[in-house]
């Protein structure tokens, strides 16, 4: 049940006679803090399944014990991913953890149960080559081309987020100072630095293209409109489709990421350009192939300093 919102998600309570009370002060809360339609999504999403369950069970959600939990937590994990496993894990946390604080539940059912180990997997990158190879794909004597290969380009050279992305607005881009204003998870403002290619070609889609658009996206429909997450997935996939070469938005910040590791940049430097509350999370996009670390190794080798 992807996707689906809070109203949906009370519907559904409404059809299997839940009470609503607890999702409804949930929904609530999510939105005073003002977190993005995508994350109310997730929560959503992922709290439809835990009505289901607790429908089942004959039980309300404030009626759902540890052990109930942790029953769900054991048939699903026979389904699902452990990443998904821990997904739901944690909004149902947070869940149990408002209506705790609101006193409207004694305990958060969740409060001892941890976090499904998963088998930490090193995902694929491209390369600088096949990213070129992807962004030769497309002609940017036209829009749709040029503003795909702007999209996609700065993607790459700022590591941004698709949402990010989607939102920016032309008064967010400064070409003289090559720096994009984003709005990234939880809202939280940044200012990413860009290379003088990508404001050079930002700064040739304006002019030729942009400029006789409505609207005040950056990048959007020829219309103005706002491009949506399903339309920009393909606008990404489609170059990668003609160079044979298999590419999504996160593919592109994870290998942006993983190549400026590659360079010699700076982990504490790259959470920032990335968005990243903790070292931690950045950690996950750092990848280092084997020729990686026997080139540092060589420069580094303790025993290569020994004069014997």
């Amino acid at each position: 049940m992807p996707n689906i919102t809070f109203k949906e998600l009370f519907k559904i309570a409404e059809e299997m006679n839940m009470e609503s009370e607890l999702l409804e002060s949930f929904s609530f809360a999510c939105r005073v803090k003002n977190l993005t339609p995508s994350t109310l999504k997730c929560y959503a999403e992922r709290l439809a399944y835990l009505i289901r369950f607790a429908n089942q069970s004959g039980k309300e959600l404030d009626e759902l014990a540890p052990k109930d939990i942790q029953s769900y937590l054991m048939d699903i994990l026979d389904k699902v991913s452990p990443a998904t496993v821990n997904g739901r894990i944690r909004v149902y946390k947070v869940f149990y953890q408002h209506l705790k604080n609101e006193g409207l539940v004694d305990r958060n059912p969740l409060e001892d149960i941890k976090l499904v180990k998963a088998e930490l997997k090193i995902k694929p990158v491209l390369s600088p080559e096949q990213i070129a190879k992807i962004l030769t794909q497309l002609d940017r004597k036209s829009f749709h081309g040029c503003r795909d290969y702007c999209m996609i380009l700065l993607t790459y050279d700022s590591m941004l987020r698709l949402n990010e992305l989607l939102t920016i607005k032309l008064s967010d881009i400064d070409l003289t100072n090559k720096l994009v204003k984003v709005f990234g998870k939880g809202r939280k403002e940044r200012c990413v630095p860009f290379s003088d290619r990508t404001a050079k070609s930002i700064h040739t889609y304006l002019i030729r293209f942009r400029k006789s658009i409505p609207g005040d996206i950056l990048f959007s429909m020829s219309d103005g409109r706002q491009i949506t997450s399903r339309r920009a997935h393909r606008i990404f996939s489609k170059p990668g489709i003609k160079a044979g070469i298999y590419v999504h938005p996160h593919l592109i910040r994870h290998s942006s990421a993983s190549q400026f590791i590659r360079m010699g940049g700076n982990p504490s430097i790259l959470q920032k350009i990335l968005g990243h509350s903790s070292l931690a999370i950045t950690q996950r996009y750092i990848h280092l192939s084997n020729d990686d670390l026997n080139h540092a190794y060589e420069r580094f080798s303790p025993a290569s300093q020994l004069t014997l």
